[in-house]
């Protein structure tokens, strides 16, 4: 992009409508941001049972596949909230999309 196309594009004005988040300790943006203000590390242990490997197994020091190198992760202990008023999706669909996304992110 040349200097002029980032010019017109810096004084284009933009409305922010909404924002939102689950974050690992947060279930929303105010929690999230009282988190970072307070200096909270919501990292942990995994809770038992959300690895399929036990954790000391699962860790290397040495690289390797299949290994972390910390058993300590952020985790998100509730369920994302989709709001899927107004869009007319298949409630199946949404659902699908729910655990499609979510178990990548170990959140089942």
């Amino acid at each position: 992009m040349d200097d002029a196309a980032v010019e017109r594009w810096r004084r284009t004005p933009i409305a922010i409508v909404g924002m939102g988040g689950v974050f690992p300790g947060a279930a929303n943006l105010d929690e999230f941001w009282a988190n970072i203000v307070n200096r909270v590390d919501s990292s942990r242990e995994p809770p038992p049972g959300r690895w399929t490997l036990d954790p000391a197994d699962a860790v290397s020091e040495d690289v390797a596949p299949d290994k972390v190198y910390s058993t300590r992760a952020c985790f998100v202990e509730h369920d994302p909230p989709i709001d899927d008023e107004g869009l007319n999706l298949d409630p199946e669909l949404i659902a699908g999309l729910v655990l499609d996304v979510a178990q990548p992110l170990g959140l089942f």
